[in-house]
């Protein structure tokens, strides 16, 4: 069985854009691909203790476990990396509240994308199905 690494996103939302993160040359995903802010999971870490980190990481806003909210989906795919393919699931956390300021990491651009843009993007596989989920949640 092939091997499926872990990994977590997160989903902001502010009047009608998504925060994504585009890719840079340094990311190992594919240049100028989008996503949610996210990734891998650290040994000994939990999935919300990785989305707070990754936000952090990636765009410079901090959330707190409180104004997480875990979506009731797992996604999977197959991902082309500049390394080869590989094989990801995605647990998606809704973010409610942050603070801090937006900036670049040395792997990703933090972008805040309106939704009616969401079809002219290089988006990575299952980032506009979890944009949806985020949707459909935020309107229950």
């Amino acid at each position: 069985m092939e091997n499926i690494i872990p990994t977590v996103g997160v989903l902001t939302f502010s009047n009608n854009q998504v925060l994504l993160v585009s890719h840079t040359q340094k990311a190992d995903h594919l240049n100028d691909s989008k996503g949610l802010p996210g990734g891998r999971l650290n040994e000994d870490e939990s999935e919300i203790e990785a989305a707070i980190r990754e936000l952090e990481e990636e765009t410079g806003y901090i959330a707190l476990a409180q104004d997480l909210i875990e979506l009731p989906q797992t996604y999977s795919a197959k991902i082309p990396r500049k390394g080869g393919v590989k094989n990801f699931s995605l647990k998606v956390f809704l973010c409610l509240k942050y603070s801090g300021d937006l900036r670049p990491s040395d792997e990703t651009i933090p972008l805040w994308i309106d939704l009616s843009q969401l079809n002219n993007l290089n988006l990575l596989p299952n980032t506009y199905e979890a944009i949806n989920q985020g949707i459909n949640y935020k309107k229950q």
